[in-house]
């Protein structure tokens, strides 16, 4: 094989590297409690911890899901998402009126393309029933994840239970999604085989 070739094959083997498809990732944390407001105080607040442990380098899609939310008042309640970096999406407040949730699943999924699969939350006074829906954040939404890592440190949760006499609870939630490898681990894999062509032709 001529040099031309071996350069042309090494470059093909890069661009290669860089076309790598999206894997896809899952990770889940237990809830617990939902606390009624303490004496003297003025929320109950949970905070549920959830870590990726540097194992999601580029996030290209996320969806939060939440598994057995139960709740006497729901719309007591305020769910926030807080990533590693402080970017906080606002989830849902104030949803549900005075219809009691019972081990409820929900997805929360704001992506458009190529369809949009989540639905606007009902309006304050309806019913808040088991379903796929929007986010209720208005600056970006679960996308303004996209772009950044995993993180290596939580991921929170954060549930908040405003007024009194009510009480709840969460079984667990996960954030999954896709993600891709680094760009620098992918430009390595390209080099290195382009070195080893540049080897073989040594050898031969």
């Amino acid at each position: 094989m001529n040099r031309k070739a071996i350069l042309a094959s090494g470059f093909g083997l890069l661009l290669a590297a860089t076309a790598v498809h999206a894997a896809d990732f899952s990770y889940t944390a237990p809830g617990g409690l939902i606390p009624q407001i303490p004496a003297g105080g003025t929320q109950g607040f949970a905070n549920f911890p959830l870590f990726m442990n540097g194992e999601v380098p580029q996030i290209t899609s996320i969806e939060l899901v939440l598994t057995g939310l139960s709740h006497t008042q729901p719309e007591d309640l305020d769910i926030y998402l807080i990533s590693p970096f402080g970017e906080t999406v606002e989830i849902m407040t104030d949803k549900g009126d005075g219809f009691a949730l019972v081990n409820a699943n929900f997805v929360f999924n704001d992506t458009v393309v190529p369809i949009d699969v989540g639905v606007p939350l009902p309006a304050d006074g309806l019913a808040l029933t088991a379903g796929t829906y929007d986010t209720e954040d208005a600056t970006g939404g679960l996308p303004k994840y996209i772009g950044n890592s995993g993180g290596t440190d939580a991921w929170e949760l954060i549930i908040i239970d405003d007024s009194l006499s009510d009480q709840g609870n969460l079984v667990s939630y996960t954030l999954r999604g896709t993600f891709v490898p680094e760009p620098a681990s992918l430009l390595l894999l390209g080099v290195g085989g382009l070195a080893a062509l540049r080897r073989s032709r040594h050898a031969s």
